[in-house]
């Protein structure tokens, strides 16, 4: 079911199209990310957009991923109870 929210008008899943980058955890009971694992998943952020000359608006939040029916785009995020960083 999840997937196939996910899935664009090719039928291709986000997994398939996409880098993944998490923390581990459940941040919404335990401590949110220090400053220094923010700044490391920045850092790697910033050299995967150099690896792959990836623009700013290639870079998405969990919570930003859009959800498609039927293979179109229902305008709405993935929805998410992770706390996501604004991208």
């Amino acid at each position: 079911m999840k997937d196939s929210l996910t899935k664009d008008a090719r039928g291709i899943g986000a997994n398939q199209r996409s880098i993944a980058i998490a923390f581990d955890g459940d941040m919404r009971e335990d401590t949110l990310p220090t400053e220094y694992q923010l700044q490391a998943a920045y850092r790697l952020v910033h050299d995967l957009m150099e690896m792959y000359d990836l623009p700013v608006s290639a870079v998405i939040g969990h919570n930003e991923v859009p959800t498609y029916v039927g293979g179109k785009p229902t305008g709405k995020g993935y929805a998410t109870l992770c706390p996501c960083i604004d991208m």
